[in-house]
């Protein structure tokens, strides 16, 4: 699991410094600015990857909950993983 403390201790960095710099440069909290990163993640391997599991991208991209990822891609680009890909598709 991808945490603050765990991501700052790996570069040298204080958690406060490593949060301030990321809210500077993308103006999110650190879980916006790993959400964001995961979603975006799992949408180009929806695109790249027709035939991979749902499932298996949700996983891949660090969500350990089907209901959690599909709330959160929903909200993020405003349909489902599955009706993404399908528009995928069709296009």
């Amino acid at each position: 699991e991808l945490r603050l403390v765990n991501l700052a201790d790996a570069l040298g960095f204080s958690t406060h410094l490593l949060s301030k710099v990321i809210n500077k440069k993308s103006g999110k909290n650190f879980n916006q600015f790993v959400n964001d990163y995961r979603l975006n993640e799992a949408k180009r391997l929806l695109i790249d990857n027709p035939d991979y599991s749902i499932k298996s991208i949700y996983f891949d991209v660090g969500f350990n909950n089907k209901a959690t990822f599909y709330n959160a891609f929903k909200k993020e680009f405003r349909c489902t993983p599955s009706e993404f890909r399908d528009s995928m598709i069709s296009s």
